[in-house]
């Protein structure tokens, strides 16, 4: 086996029924992880592009006993039963040209991104234009949720971002909260009437790039004059506590922070592009570094930018999440401060064999040259013996 190239990296991952579901940005389908020898089955390939096609499907939802992929470049919402095996698809028509906003024109797709579920609905959040889809699961309608755009446009002051929400939601009664990365706001969306409304938490943030939940109340990281914060929101009251984030590097384009863990009354932030772990407790008003994981960041000596967490899930005391600096993934425990790592390798011959078939073919096609980094020697060398035996 082709070791490096079975490594896989993931965009996005579940847990239902038991079992591991993974998507990846450099694979067209759905993956199976056994939870003991961490390796991952092909499940479903959902429709006609090339199995090398990039980010296809990037985010993952489970609702009952379907696992739905949710369409970045792809042209279908793809489900799969996991109890029948059953796969199907909805078309999803992307936004016309002239439906795209000037603002948002750093991006070229109407990329969906991850969502909420319900029985009645699926609520997908879109990077750009129109922002929200919704899916009626029992007529298979989708619509544009989109009005409140209007309201938007003359708020938006990060236009270096082509997105409009940070990372994660917050599902309260019949809301859902949004944390808006392109202004200083946040979106509540009511699930049930599909209206929307822009909420300004009164601490005169530039954004907001994470949300959690606590106590029944939002936690939110914010950026404000190239200075990030924590903030703790009480919906019903409108008041807001803030902690300042110290020791951040220079300030990124992209978000510093994904969404805050919440564990034992304590907020746990990951960083993307920040230098360190950080812990806060609002009780006491006050942040630190969370020493435990500091030597978990000398593995990244050079970069630690490289680190970059975009799936972390955390499941009680643990936290589980890959890097895509070199496809590890590791699970850390929020009690002891220990963590483990592995790898998920794809270790499924049939699908490899049709993808060194597709990729080898386009190569032919294309007359292009062979390189470690597209195919691999020993893939390559396979791919040529498949074709010449007719595979």
């Amino acid at each position: 086996m082709d070791y490096e190239m079975h490594k896989i990296r993931c965009w996005d991952w579940i847990e239902s029924q038991g079992k591991i579901w993974i998507t990846s940005p450099e694979h067209n389908g759905l993956f199976q992880v056994d939870r003991g020898t961490h390796q991952a089955k092909c499940k479903a390939i959902f429709n006609d592009y090339p199995i090398y096609t990039d980010g296809l499907y990037e985010s993952i939802l489970a609702t009952g006993d379907n696992v739905i992929c949710v369409p970045s470049k792809a042209d279908c919402i793809a489900v799969y039963s996991q109890n029948s095996r059953e796969k199907s698809r909805v078309r999803y028509i992307s936004v016309r040209e002239s439906e795209k906003r000037p603002y948002m024109s750093h991006s070229a797709d109407s990329m969906l991104f991850g969502g909420y579920s319900d029985a009645e609905n699926v609520f997908f959040f879109n990077a750009s234009y129109p922002g929200i889809v919704r899916w009626d699961r029992k007529t298979d309608e989708l619509r544009y949720v989109d009005a409140w755009l209007k309201e938007l446009e003359p708020m938006i002051n990060r236009k270096d971002l082509f997105l409009y929400f940070g990372d994660g939601f917050v599902h309260i009664d019949d809301e859902i909260y949004l944390p808006l990365i392109c202004c200083g706001g946040l979106l509540s969306l009511n699930v049930k009437t599909s209206q929307c409304r822009i909420i300004v938490p009164p601490c005169e943030m530039d954004s907001y790039e994470g949300i959690a939940q606590f106590d029944g109340e939002v936690i939110l990281t914010g950026r404000k004059a190239d200075r990030y914060y924590l903030i703790h929101w009480n919906q019903d009251t409108n008041d807001v506590d803030e902690i300042r984030i110290p020791y951040i590097a220079p300030p990124d384009p992209w978000v510093s922070f994904l969404r805050p863990l919440i564990y034992k009354s304590m907020v746990y932030l990951l960083p993307t592009v920040a230098d360190h772990f950080y812990v806060a407790d609002f009780k006491n008003k006050t942040i630190e570094i969370n020493e435990r994981l500091e030597p978990f960041l000398s593995d990244f000596p050079e970069n630690k930018a490289k680190l970059k967490v975009p799936n972390f899930k955390q499941k009680e005391n643990l936290v589980v999440f890959q890097t895509w600096w070199n496809y590890q993934w590791y699970e850390y425990d929020l009690d002891t401060g220990e963590y483990k790592n592995f790898e998920v390798i794809l270790d499924d011959e049939k699908y490899w064999q049709l993808y060194r078939k597709e990729l080898c073919q386009k190569m032919i096609k294309e007359k292009s040259v062979i390189q470690e980094n597209n195919l691999g020697l020993k893939s390559f060398i396979s791919a040529i013996t498949d074709e010449e035996m007719g595979i």
